[in-house]
């Protein structure tokens, strides 16, 4: 059919989003912070209109930003923390979801106020990657500073998520053979990687798989405790 080939980030986004939540739901010890954190991340689909210098695909009703936006970002902070639960502090967290009304407050004043860094730095004209690479760094060292015992929770998904991501992306491209031209190939981070995976997409998803679970942690005050939590 012509929408499977005319609308692959849809198609993909779709895919990722359906295998990713079925998992979440499989692994009941972090099924609740594993949909907090797609969730909390979903709303940054908004930003896609200032990734055109690196990404431009074809979007579901022509625009410069779409469902396809949201999707991704809800499945990266879903596949994130899913591995994350893979380890032993990830299993352990403690969550006190009664408090929720003061997780959703912190997370609101968070929505409002970590963005800024990526967007002063895309202002003063950088690639909106190393905006993006740069402002996560940002929220990373935030949350050691004020929780550094949570420090483990940044290499399980900064080790795995690269590698799950550049072979998602390896096998989008094997299925749509046009999508690669959709990245600025001449910008640093568009470069080609074996299996024509683009260099930005793998130096995020590091940085982000380091950075997000610790921001995660952070607005649920979660902590490590004997017990399984989050189902």
């Amino acid at each position: 059919m012509e929408i499977l080939h005319r609308y692959p980030y849809l198609w993909g986004c779709i895919l990722a989003a359906v295998i990713l939540s079925v998992a979440a739901l499989l692994l009941p010890g972090a099924r609740r912070i594993a949909f907090f954190s797609g969730i909390l991340h979903a709303p940054s689909g908004a930003f896609a209109f200032t990734f055109g210098a690196y990404f431009a695909p074809r979007r579901l009703g022509g625009g410069v930003v779409g469902i396809e936006d949201f999707l991704f970002n809800y499945s990266s902070g879903l596949a994130v923390w899913l591995l994350v639960a893979l380890w032993p502090l990830g299993r352990s967290l403690q969550v006190d979801w009664d408090l929720l009304p003061a997780i959703l407050r912190r997370a609101a004043l968070f929505a409002l106020l970590a963005p800024q860094a990526y967007f002063v730095l895309w202002f003063l004209g950088l690639n909106p990657m190393t905006s993006l690479l740069s402002a996560l760094g940002v929220c990373g060292c935030f949350v050691l500073a004020r929780r550094g015992f949570l420090w483990p929770l940044a290499l399980p998904a900064m080790i795995t998520y690269p590698a799950l991501h550049w072979f998602a992306t390896a096998f989008a491209f094997a299925v749509w053979s046009d999508l690669p031209v959709k990245w600025n190939q001449d910008h640093f981070w568009g470069m080609s990687l074996p299996m024509q995976a683009p260099l930005g997409e793998v130096a995020w998803a590091a940085v982000f798989g380091a950075c997000w679970p610790l921001v995660v942690a952070f607005l649920l005050d979660a902590r490590p405790g004997p017990h399984r939590s989050g189902a």
